[in-house]
């Protein structure tokens, strides 16, 4: 038979436990959320010098294939180069929060609900 003490520390570990997960789940939200605005910044920067480009074409009355015929310049080509990789950085690293979010997610479901057994 457990002591009224035992019962108690049983009970605050249990809380304690699941207080920490919470914690866990909160700043990886945080960090996901973090990502996903930089990922928009990234897709907007590209979209936005897409846009430039076309209203360049557009203003200088161009059809539009004069794109195939155009060479990309070395900067534009690092551009994009950092972007691509910058994308792929923030999307693997999205995933694995996204992943772990979902296992804490998970663990917290089940310390909730599983009886806690400390004996009377």
């Amino acid at each position: 038979m457990a002591t009224y003490f035992e019962q108690i520390t049983a009970r605050v570990d249990h809380y304690d436990l699941v207080c920490r997960l919470k914690k866990q789940r909160n700043q990886l939200i945080k960090a996901i959320n973090v990502i996903a605005k930089k990922l928009t910044k990234l897709e907007d920067d590209c979209l936005e010098r897409k846009d430039q480009l076309h209203k360049q074409v557009e203003e200088l009355n161009l059809p539009i294939e004069i794109f195939d015929e155009i060479d990309t310049s070395q900067e534009q080509l690092q551009f994009l180069s950092s972007l691509a990789q910058k994308d792929d950085y923030l999307s693997e690293l999205y995933q694995q929060y996204e992943d772990e979010l979902i296992a804490i997610e998970e663990e917290i479901f089940e310390l909730k609900n599983q009886p806690l057994s400390v004996a009377a």
